[in-house]
């Protein structure tokens, strides 16, 4: 029904009241809700209503697929913001006293243990690579938790509760490329972005690449790089009276 249609004197109120209503409905499921977004997608006919999804009690309806947008809140306090940008400078010297200096006493290393001694041990064993998972993890933004406390990544901190987060994990960018098989060669079945998915397990399992099924059900695999689990490496950080500090940098749950 085009505009000037609407606008014809001879269409009954009601007619007119129905087509808004529509409208409205329409533009009301691509509003984010609570960090997460849906997209609408076209199902057929044949297309079941709902599949079981990221171990999720009430499946999700086939034609949206859930999204975890990227989130920083670091700018909403400057002295923060400013601590954050200084340890990124340490974390790219790979200054290890650096790190040392801004960690709690009690700082809870991996759930293996607390204390400075575990971080250090941490730190020098290369077979853990310190550096690139504190680095990644700083990079990715993050949320506040009050105004004394901040988690990094947003993919940890800003994780939808209703998505299991060990049979889930988002894709951490846009135009990334669900393919048919494990190689940058293979056909693409789609494009995803920022998507949340669910992990497959497979007895094929080839480096750099990962299985995931979409909530629409279909079944592809991304190039590690592009995936990352809500309970992979994760930073904790506490205002104190001597500054914000690290308090954990665990992974796993």
């Amino acid at each position: 029904m085009s505009r000037a249609l609407l606008a014809a004197p001879s269409l009954p109120l009601w007619t007119r009241a129905l087509y808004v209503f529509v409208h409205v409905v329409i533009a009301l499921l691509a509003v984010p809700v609570a960090g997460v977004e849906v997209h609408a997608l076209a199902q057929g006919p044949s297309s079941p209503a709902a599949l079981p999804f990221c171990g999720l009690s009430a499946p999700l309806d086939t034609r949206f697929r859930p999204r975890l947008l990227p989130r920083d809140e670091a700018a909403r306090h400057p002295d923060f913001l400013a601590f954050r940008r200084q340890l990124g400078r340490g974390v790219l010297r790979r200054d290890r006293a650096a790190i040392l200096r801004i960690a709690e006493p009690d700082v809870n290393i991996d759930f293996e243990g607390e204390g400075i001694e575990f971080l250090k041990a941490f730190i020098d064993d290369a077979g853990r690579d310190f550096w690139g998972e504190f680095g990644r993890a700083l990079a990715m933004g993050g949320t506040f938790d009050g105004n004394a406390s901040f988690s990094t990544p947003y993919v940890y901190s800003a994780w939808a509760d209703r998505a299991d987060s060990v049979e889930c994990k988002a894709v951490t960018g846009t135009g990334v490329r669900l393919r048919e098989q494990p190689s940058a060669g293979a056909r693409v079945l789609a494009s995803l972005d920022f998507d949340i998915v669910e992990r497959v397990d497979s007895d094929r399992d080839v480096p750099g690449w990962e299985q995931v099924r979409l909530s629409t059900g279909l079944k592809g695999y991304v190039a590690s790089g592009f995936i990352r689990s809500p309970i992979d490496y994760r930073a904790w950080f506490v205002l104190t009276e001597s500054g914000w500090r690290l308090k954990a940098f665990v992974i796993g749950d």
